[in-house]
This record gives structure tokens, sequence and C-alpha cells, in this order.
């Protein structure tokens, strides 16, 4: 394995972070303090958000406006307004949104430096943000079904199959790989939802639940509880505006570790989770 240079462990070291909650509770409006943070420890302000939400970005637009930094927005956003309710059976699947945001996503390392490893001038990142990544999931499951020409409810070569589900969590772990590769910051955002807890014996059919429920990510599969260790940073929003940053009953995977000994909650500030 490769050693690392002394200076690259010096510098800034990045983090990856995931922001889970439910809707309204502050997860993308906290983005406002991530910009704040990089303005005060004197690092590239910009930051570029993929909203995949449609709308998600909307609060932290409302916020740049009001403070004066709209500038060091980049937002992309992947909407299908404008499209009519299928009078049939079979929904209208499309690969072109999923395409674009491949297409915007991997060119972030076009303005890299391959010699260097660094942003060329004037092109660099303090930040980037998928929002969220729940629908960027709903997004990858219509492109899967897509290119392999499969369908929900379809039967003999057009039923989804284990092979499908599989190549749809691999993408959602490419789009986290590929962001905390980048020079920068990296923000993802899940919607959460609240499940059983299940725990397996020696066979693969015997599952039981233990009758303990947990928060945890909405993506696909067993990335609900396995793709918090994808980040430095987990932490769950909840009301009043705080970041539970400490594991709970019913919220498993969530702390830091790039800044040790916090409290159980914090306010959502980047300021409180991490260091520069």
């Amino acid at each position: 394995m490769p050693l690392i240079p002394v200076d690259q462990l010096a510098g800034p070291q990045f983090g990856s972070i995931a922001i889970v909650g439910a809707p309204k509770t502050g997860k993308t409006q906290s983005l406002a303090t991530l910009h704040a943070f990089l303005v005060r420890h004197k690092l590239c302000p910009r930051m570029a958000i993929f909203d995949l939400d449609e709308d998600g970005a909307e609060p932290l637009i409302r916020i740049a406006n009001k403070e004066g930094w709209i500038g060091d927005l980049e937002v992309y956003r992947y909407n299908v307004r404008g499209n009519r309710i299928a009078n049939k059976e079979l929904p209208d699947r499309t690969r072109i949104p999923t395409e674009t945001f491949i297409n915007e996503f991997s060119g972030l390392y076009d303005r890299i430096d391959s010699r260097t490893g660094n942003w060329f001038e004037g092109k660099g990142l303090g930040a980037v943000i998928v929002d969220s990544m729940t629908a960027l999931n709903e997004r990858w499951f219509d492109f899967v079904l897509t290119i392999r020409h499969k369908e929900v409810g379809g039967e003999d070569k057009q039923a989804i199959t284990f092979n499908e589900w599989t190549m749809v969590k691999s993408k959602i772990l490419e789009t986290v790989r590929s962001g905390k590769a980048l020079p920068c910051y990296s923000v993802y955002i899940f919607h959460e939802i609240l499940m059983q807890e299940e725990v397996s014996g020696p066979k693969a059919t015997d599952i039981k639940t233990t009758g303990n429920l947990l928060w945890v990510p909405k993506v696909t599969g067993d990335l609900t509880t396995t793709i918090q260790k994808e980040f430095s940073t987990v932490v769950h929003t909840t009301t009043g505006w705080k970041w539970i940053t400490r594991p709970t009953d019913r919220i498993r995977s969530v702390g830091s570790r790039s800044k040790a000994e916090m409290p159980a909650e914090v306010n959502q500030d980047f300021e409180n989770i991490l260091t520069a």
C-alpha cells in the first residue's frame, strides 16, 4: 500500500458527512453553516449541490440570497416536472436524468489537476452535496430497470432479479465513493425510515425480528444498516434544529471520526462536527 506523504497528513482532512432525517428538520438548511465553516477556516467557499429532490435546495438558496453569497453556489437540478400521470399499468421510466447526473457529477474530476490531485485555479470547491441520496436511489432504480429491460411485476425475462437490486446498491456506493475521493468535503443527505431490527440465524432463511424499531437511511436493501460505515461523520436531525451525534436505542450508527467527545446532541452547525 502506498505511503501517504506527511504533508498530506498535515493538510485539511476533508470528511464525508451523512445527514439523515425527516422532512422539514433542517437537513438542507444546515448547509448554510457549512459555507460559514469554509469561510471561517479560509477554505474554498464554493459549494456544488446536486438537487435530486427537485426543489430541495430552496432553503439554502434563500439563505444564500439573503446573506449575499449566492455566487458561491452551483446548483444542479434533475426534475421531471411536466410529466403527465400515466394512464396505464406500467410506469414511464427514463434514464436521461440519471445519465445527466452521471455526466455532471463525473465532470467534477475534469476540474482536478491529475498531477497534483488539486483543483485547477478558479475551479475549486469546498464541498459537494447530494440532496438527497434517497431520491438518487429512485433514479438509479429507474436507470437500472431501463437499461436491463425489467419492470416491477414483470414476468419471465422482464422479472426483476437479485442482480438488479445488487446493481442499484453498487451504483449508490459508487456515487458515495466518487464524491469522497474529491479534494473537498462531501455531504450526503438521506430521508429516514423506521424499520424492524432483524437478526439472522445459521441459515439464510432463519431471520427473526427483535422487536426493536430503528431509524435508518431510506435506501435499497441492507444499505439501510451498512452504508453508514462509508462516512467519517453521521448525524440524525431532530426537532429543535439539533443533530443526534451519539447512538441511541433507535439510532445506532451515528458519530464522528473527525471530532471526539461530542455531546449526545448538538446544534445544526458544521463547526460542531468538523475540524479544519
